[in-house]
């Protein structure tokens, strides 16, 4: 964690008489007991959703520092909401785009593409109604967990793995070429690549718990139902939980979503509109004046 030692690598002097905000994400149930230490140098610690709020308010009561609570404070990504016009697709693509996105060092298990990658062959026994895009990052394939991922997708044509690092404006690029973006992650601390997906009109399907509920409903998102299972011992299991969302449900999603383009834009504006909301929270505190 790195605010340890950007504190102490400064003379205190320095940052002691300083108003000191942090700004915490955790994407399991119950956050780390070591951060918890921390809490004591900050004057508020600000996190990206309610989930995320709750995580470490279970972690402050388990280490008999409940008080700390009151620093905790709901700040939300902000997500501009960008033209929608640069995204409108030719009359002569029809071939309808899935795209994933994940990091292999925020943890495959958490992110979960093998669970979209089993969703997409459940929902299409042979190639053709779509394309499913698994993005990532440059040099993802060194690491142990990949080719399992990959081989799920072996005979299919119709799966293809995008491993390269993008900036920021390419990565909302490859966002707006989609047609439904999808994540059936065991747990988000907020999910930005789902609201900036929203954000452009873009219909999401998603497990429907964790951070990611602080901007989704079932009127603004497909929602993927879940059974909450204790978290791997990275994400402080087996005492946090973490969602396993159902693949079959997950498959039917898809089936409708890529078969009605009616239903993903209708899911699309709704998802947009809720995004917009997000704005709220930094109007209020008058960091923002507008999008």
């Amino acid at each position: 964690i790195g605010f340890p030692l950007r504190l102490l690598a400064r003379d205190p002097a320095h940052w002691r008489d300083t108003y000191r905000i942090a700004y915490w994400v955790w994407e399991s149930s119950l956050a780390p007991r070591d951060w918890i230490q921390w809490a004591a140098y900050f004057h508020e610690i600000w996190v990206p959703s309610p989930f995320a709020q709750q995580a470490f308010a279970a972690a402050f009561t388990q280490a008999g520092q409940a008080e700390a609570i009151d620093k905790l404070r709901v700040m939300p990504h902000p997500v501009p909401l960008p033209d929608t016009q640069a995204r409108v697709r030719r009359s002569d693509e029809a071939e309808v785009r899935v795209l994933t996105l994940f990091d292999p060092r925020s943890d495959f298990a958490r992110k979960n593409p093998e669970g979209v990658i089993r969703a997409w062959t459940r929902a299409f026994s042979e190639p053709g109604a779509g394309r499913l895009r698994v993005k990532t990052y440059a040099g993802a394939e060194q690491h142990p967990a990949f080719r399992q991922v990959a081989d799920l997708a072996k005979g299919r044509p119709d799966i293809a793995f995008i491993c390269e690092t993008l900036n920021d404006a390419e990565t909302q690029a490859l966002i707006a070429q989609a047609d439904i973006v999808i994540s059936l992650h065991r747990g988000e601390g907020f999910g930005l690549p789902l609201a900036e997906a929203m954000a452009q009109g873009i219909p999401v399907i998603a497990t429907g718990w964790s951070g990611n509920m602080a901007f989704m409903t079932p009127d603004t998102a497909c929602l993927v139902p879940f059974e909450l299972l204790p978290a791997t011992s990275r994400y402080n299991g087996p005492q946090a939980q973490w969602a396993e969302p159902d693949l079959t449900a997950a498959a039917e999603a898809l089936r409708q979503l890529v078969q009605s383009a009616d239903a993903r834009q209708a899911l699309g504006q709704a998802g947009r509109v809720a995004i917009g909301d997000l704005w709220s929270y930094w109007q209020a505190a008058g960091l923002f004046s507008g999008q």
